[in-house]
């Protein structure tokens, strides 16, 4: 996925606004990175299906070491079997979109159910974004 900067001048608050643009390089890209909580997807883990954890380590491009929240146990998984999770409006994530704000993390500023999307602004450099769900996820700093 590509970014590209609103050129209508900004928000009404002074913020600068971007979109996303689909690119096709974005599906070979790893997501997954340290402290980000998420939702385990593999039936097959019938005792951790649907369970949260946060990434403790990345092991290797596309694989996790996630800790079970709430436990000790740890697990080893593909990112195509976690999912991302979104957090109540106000509280952090981090960016997991490739390109120049991966890793940073934003405060969540509102959700858009009918596009599976939220607002995030990134205050340290001043910048909102509107990015897909699968984009961000909760963070634990």
């Amino acid at each position: 996925m590509k970014l590209e900067t609103a050129a209508t001048g900004g928000s009404k608050n002074g913020k600068v606004e971007a979109k996303p643009v689909v690119n096709d390089e974005e599906e070979d890209f790893s997501w997954i990175s340290e402290n980000v909580i998420v939702k385990i997807k593999d039936e097959a883990l019938k005792k951790y299906f649907n369970q949260k954890a946060k990434i403790v380590r990345v092991v290797e491009p596309f694989l996790a070491e996630v800790e079970i929240l709430n436990t000790t146990t740890k697990l080893q998984i593909d990112q195509d079997l976690l999912e991302t999770v979104i957090p109540q409006i106000g509280n952090k994530v981090k960016v997991l979109k490739n390109g120049p704000y991966y890793g940073k993390v934003a405060v969540l500023e509102s959700i858009h159910p009918d596009s599976f999307s939220a607002s995030v602004h990134l205050q340290d450099i001043d910048v909102a974004l509107e990015l897909p769900y699968e984009k961000i996820s909760k963070v634990v700093l």
